[in-house]
């Protein structure tokens, strides 16, 4: 095992354990120590935004997807943070290359189906949506979907979304509380 694997072990163990402004001291040095290494350049910027830094997040992951342009891990991460700040259009466009690097990413169809419906493209959510989970069936995709059928009064497929997303995952609160709403 390399120092720097072994660093790594232990800034898992940190993170576990709360120890946040170390942990991001070390998450600096493995990302220096690992040559550019995209998974540990992706770590620090989490790390950042761990530590409640977002502007520094989100610009050491627009410097990472810049130095490695067909990282789709980093691209989707960068999606997330461009939701988070509600811009949609950026978000799709991460989201868009993030499936063209990695067609078999289910959880991003699933997020570009959020955008979507965020954006008033209800059809393309669907559709996004369905895709996903014929993918890769997930609580939060059926859950999602699920929700847009019951906004649209189709609640018979709706109420089948919701309870196979608790049949994934029964501590899966939304999907109860919607059908709750029901």
């Amino acid at each position: 095992m390399s120092s720097v694997d072994e660093l790594k072990t232990e800034l898992n163990w940190m993170i576990r354990n709360g120890h946040m402004s170390t942990t991001l001291q070390l998450a600096e040095w493995i990302m220096e120590e690992s040559d550019g290494d995209p998974y540990a350049w992706l770590d620090y910027a989490m790390m950042k935004m761990s530590d409640g830094d977002r502007n520094g997040a989100m610009e050491e992951i627009r410097r990472l997807v810049k130095a490695h342009p067909d990282f789709s891990h980093g691209w989707h991460n960068l999606s997330a943070l461009l939701v988070g700040e509600g811009n949609m259009t950026e978000a799709e466009k991460a989201l868009r290359r993030t499936i063209q690097l990695d067609p078999k990413d289910a959880t991003a169809r699933m997020n570009l189906g959020f955008v979507f419906y965020r954006t008033g493209r209800t059809k393309a959510a669907i559709t996004s949506l369905r895709k996903s989970i014929r993918m890769e069936p997930s609580a939060p995709a059926c859950y999602n979907l699920g929700r847009i059928l019951h906004v649209l009064g189709r609640n018979d497929e709706a109420r089948k979304l919701l309870e196979h997303a608790l049949h994934l995952n029964p501590k899966f609160f939304p999907a109860q509380d919607e059908l709750d709403d029901m």
